[in-house]
């Protein structure tokens, strides 16, 4: 194998595995170490003969390495891009749980069904709609798209890339109360009947009687709520290939 063609192989690999290393598994959380790299090295087998190679490909240690860095960059950010939906489902499912009383344990990693049963259960709804409709295989065709913007070894962003991932990242927090926005509804005219019940009978234990219908009455609407998170889930779905390749640069 020629030289130029085993270091675009092994840039590619590269920015595979540092895609894949944000992308959900099936089961909602990262893949294997293992699975990750052979799943890399599989995708760089298929992509390297018919990506076109550049001209000029890294000739010394410090340019190989700093084409290393910035495949990793790349990478990374697509991996990231794409994962965005999964982030408005934990935020929706956070502020869900808060909302009609089954507020979670605090944390900042990915929610797990023991400390936020709520917010997972949301996460692995979003993966099992996201690999049901083929959205991972935009995903990795928006990938291999990436090399004609960016080619091994020569990758870059666009000038305008912070101010895009500034709006990726907007519409991602309004895909999350969107989510959550039935729910906010509910509370505050249920907070609000409750305080006019308190106004009106003094004795009453509106605090104790609230609880539990906010609980109940939010249950009941996630019962019907589920073609409301798909309609949500699938227009972002549909969005995260051109996200992905948005702040690349364009000849």
């Amino acid at each position: 194998m020629p030289v130029p063609v085993l270091i675009a192989w092994l840039l590619i690999a590269i920015r595979a595995t540092a895609f894949l290393m944000l992308l959900p598994g099936l089961t909602g959380q990262p893949m294997p170490v293992t699975l990750r790299l052979a799943l890399a090295l599989a995708i760089a087998t298929l992509l390297a003969p018919i990506i076109p190679i550049p001209a000029q490909t890294p000739a010394t240690l410090l340019a190989l390495s700093g084409a290393v860095g910035t495949e990793v960059l790349v990478g990374l950010l697509m991996g990231f891009v794409g994962r965005m939906a999964f982030y408005a489902t934990e935020m929706g499912g956070r502020v869900i749980a808060t909302e009609i009383g089954l507020t979670p344990t605090p944390g900042i990693e990915a929610p797990t069904a023991s400390s936020e049963p709520f917010a997972a259960m949301l996460h692995r709804f979003a993966v099992l709609l996201y690999f049901l409709v083929g959205a991972h295989l935009m995903a990795v065709g928006a990938f291999a798209r990436s090399f004609h913007f960016a080619p091994p070894g020569l990758a870059g962003l666009n000038p305008a890339a912070a101010d895009q991932l500034i709006g990726i990242t907007g519409r991602t927090i309004g895909v999350g109360v969107q989510l959550a926005a039935p729910f906010i509804a509910l509370n505050y005219l249920l907070t609000f009947a409750f305080g006019l019940l308190g106004r009106t009978v003094p004795k009453v234990n509106v605090f104790m009687m609230s609880m539990g219908a906010r609980s109940f009455a939010g249950l009941a609407l996630l019962g019907g709520a589920g073609v409301l998170f798909a309609r949500y889930l699938l227009a972002a779905f549909e969005q995260l290939p051109s996200d992905m390749l948005l702040y690349l640069p364009r000849s």
